[in-house]
């Protein structure tokens, strides 16, 4: 009986997983196209090779497929459990997570809720979101800072008055936020002392009980945390064909209009 009860909990939280995503995809699609006008939108379609819708949604699946292969990578050497799917999957999750919540929060937290489910160590799976995140946004600042030297004259007249407020300042934030991911990777006692600082602040709140376990487990993470920021750093090949394909998967994205526009002829 026990066992059927367990079953029957188990099937009504699937369920209600099911019935929510499928409400936030209808949410999606109606704020998309709401105020469109549907019929125009399919004729539009219509006239779009299928060829390059294919090669469309191709693309569009390398582009989300592509972190989890490079969360494959670098949790394999350092030892992690997850084979090559189940860290696509985790790209998948990130994507999704991050498209429903605000400011695309959401995304990185589920994957390491995966992650450690999954049997991967905390420290690990934290470093390798980390760095590839840290990548990342590297290189899209990259990106950014080569279409400003070689692209500048287009992208003004194109971006017009937001060029200064919109493109220049985005770069900006983009370059303070890897300086800021960088430090936090290389200095571990400021994260432990982030760490214990969020710590104070939720016991303070009467969110956490205070627990000497619980500092010890944060000890055991910093560590942990340390040793793998340190084998990446002795490992540099490893880090360096991260960025190499990272920027193969952002380039994706630029192929993926083309690839639109050339099916619009």
């Amino acid at each position: 009986q026990f066992m059927k009860s367990g079953q029957w909990m188990k099937n009504r939280r699937r369920l209600a997983e099911i019935l929510f995503f499928l409400a936030v995809m209808a949410l999606s699609f109606y704020t998309v196209f709401h105020g469109q006008d549907i019929g125009q939108i399919w004729e539009e379609l219509k006239k779009l090779s299928v060829f390059s819708i294919c090669a469309a949604i191709v693309t569009a699946l390398f582009f989300v497929s592509a972190e989890g292969v490079m969360i494959c990578y670098l949790l394999r050497a350092l030892g992690g459990k997850s084979g090559l799917l189940r860290c696509i999957s985790y790209s998948f999750i990130g994507f999704f997570y991050s498209g429903i919540t605000p400011s695309a929060t959401g995304g990185q937290p589920m994957q390491l809720y995966y992650l450690k489910k999954d049997g991967n160590s905390l420290a690990d799976s934290s470093v390798v979101l980390m760095v590839v995140a840290l990548i990342y946004k590297f290189v899209l600042v990259v990106w950014g800072v080569l279409m400003l030297l070689f692209w500048r004259g287009p992208l003004k007249s194109y971006l017009g008055s937001y060029f200064f407020g919109l493109y220049l300042l985005g770069l900006a934030l983009n370059a303070g936020l890897v300086a800021i991911l960088l430090g936090v990777m290389l200095w571990p006692e400021g994260m432990k002392g982030m760490i214990r600082g969020v710590e104070r602040l939720l016991v303070f709140l009467h969110l956490l009980k205070p627990s000497e376990k619980r500092k010890e487990k944060v000890l055991r993470f910093v560590d942990g945390y340390r040793n793998a920021i340190g084998f990446l750093i002795d490992h540099k090949r490893k880090v360096c064909f991260v960025a190499a394909f990272t920027c193969l998967q952002r380039a994706s994205v630029f192929v993926l209009t083309y690839i639109i526009y050339r099916g619009f002829n």
